[in-house]
């Protein structure tokens, strides 16, 4: 059988994936922005609920451990985070939205809002509904199996 690579959905998907990366990454240097587009999911969820732990963030976020804690290190040595022992529990973090983690909220959705009018442009309202349903099947198909790949013996 021969496999044409780019009628493969998942290869569409990550080299997509990519694209959108590479622009975000200029949009955000047109704007002059210090911020990757790792980081700003991350500020995004402490925009939400500020205070999450490291677990929260690594789920919200769909990162590993290992990625969310170096996005937040990073975070935290540029001033827009802070970190703080949990009450509930001391051998926890919480992590925190600073003043200037606040005030780059407005850059962060400027630059958002164009990546998305310049990706979505001549797509319907519907397009985008069933892209985005199709989506979303694909991402619980996938966490599904590495759910059950963490819990399963090996």
């Amino acid at each position: 059988m021969n496999m044409i690579l780019e009628h493969q959905i998942n290869h569409q998907i990550a080299t997509l994936a990519g694209l959108l990366k590479r622009q975000t990454y200029r949009i955000i240097a047109e704007e002059r922005l210090e911020i990757t587009p790792e980081q700003w999911v991350i500020l995004h969820y402490l925009w939400e609920e500020n205070g999450l732990s490291m677990g929260d963030l690594v789920i919200k976020s769909r990162k590993d451990f290992a990625n969310v804690t170096r996005i937040v290190e990073n975070l935290k040595k540029q001033g827009y985070i802070t970190k703080r022992k949990s009450r509930k529990d001391g051998r926890s973090y919480l992590v925190y939205c600073t003043k200037k983690g606040q005030e780059i909220k407005p850059g962060i959705e400027k630059c958002q809002k164009r990546s998305t009018e310049i990706s979505l442009k001549n797509i319907s309202k519907e397009e985008q509904a069933t892209l985005l349903t199709i989506l979303c099947k694909i991402e619980n198909n996938s966490l599904d199996y590495l759910n059950e790949s963490a819990t399963s013996p090996k």
